[in-house]
C-alpha cells in the first residue's frame, strides 16, 4: 500500500546551516505491511521528518533511490512491541542477465561502474529515539523473549524483514517462510525465497547471535 503524507514544512538540519524547505508533499513513503491504523498518520508524518533529520545530518553525503518507506508487519508488531521501522534503499544495478524481468535502470551494463548509495533501515523506540540497524547487536535492544519454537520464527521474519540483499531492498516476511532449528546451544532460523537467502541465529537465552541475507540468483549464465 502506497500513501502520500499530507503538505508539510520541512526543517532539516545540516552540517553548519539550516535548511528550510518547502514540499508539495513529503516524500512518498510506502507502506510494506497490513494496514497500519488511521491514527497512525501523524505518527508516520513526524517520524518521517525526524528521519529525514537523521539522514541530513547523518548522511549529508549520501543519497538513496527509493523511500523513505514504512516497514510494518504482524512479525515486527510482534518481535519489537511499541517500536515502528523505516528505511531508504539504493539497490545495486542487477548485472546483465540477471533477472530477464527487469527494467533497463535496474540493470548494470557493461562496464559501468555504479556509485554507491545509502541503504538503511531505522528504528523508533520509547521516547521516539532513531536508531539505526546496522550490526547484528542492533536487533537485541527491545526485541520480544524466545523461549520457542515459534518464538524464534517470528523473530527472525522480523529481523530478516529489515535487511537488504544488495540487489533488492528490504521487505517483510511472514513468519511462515521461516524453518527453524533447535539445538543446545539456541535456534538456527532459515529463509529461502526465489531471490533471497537468509539466516537468524539466537543463542539458548534468545540473543540475536547472527543474522545475514543475501541475494540468491539467477545470476548470468
Amino acid at each position: 500500500m502506497l500513501s502520500v503524507l499530507p503538505p508539510i514544512f520541512l526543517i532539516l538540519f545540516a552540517p553548519g546551516f539550516l535548511i528550510g524547505c518547502k514540499s508539495q508533499e513529503l516524500p512518498k513513503v510506502e507502506e510494506h505491511s497490513t494496514p497500519v491504523p488511521q491514527s497512525a498518520g501523524d505518527q508516520t508524518s513526524r517520524d518521517t521528518v525526524s528521519f529525514l533529520r537523521h539522514l541530513a545530518d547523518k548522511h549529508a553525503t549520501q543519497s538513496w533511490k527509493d523511500g523513505p518507506t514504512r516497514l510494518d508487519s504482524p512479525e515486527l508488531r510482534q518481535a519489537y512491541p511499541g517500536f515502528r521501522f523505516y528505511f531508504v534503499s539504493s539497490p545495486q544495478p542487477m548485472p546483465p542477465g540477471a533477472r530477464p524481468s527487469a527494467s533497463k535502470s535496474s540493470r548494470l551494463e557493461p562496464g559501468a561502474n555504479p556509485k554507491p548509495m545509502l541503504t538503511l533501515c531505522v528504528r523508533f523506540g520509547p521516547a521516539d529515539q532513531l536508531d539505526e540497524l546496522r550490526k547484528t547487536e542492533d536487533f537485541n535492544r527491545g526485541l520480544m523473549a524466545i523461549g520457542t519454537e515459534d518464538e524464534a520464527r517470528v523473530a527472525a521474519a522480523a529481523i530478516l524483514s529489515t535487511m537488504d540483499a544488495f540487489y533488492l531492498g528490504p521487505e517483510r516476511f511472514a513468519s511462515s517462510l521461516i524453518q527453524v532449528q533447535k539445538s543446545a546451544t539456541g535456534w538456527m532460523c532459515r529463509l529461502k525465497t526465489n531471490l533471497k537467502e537468509g539466516k537468524v541465529g539466537f543463542d539458548a537465552g534468545g540473543k540475536c547471535i547472527t543474522a545475514t541475507l543475501r541475494y540468491s540468483g539467477p545470476f548470468p549464465g
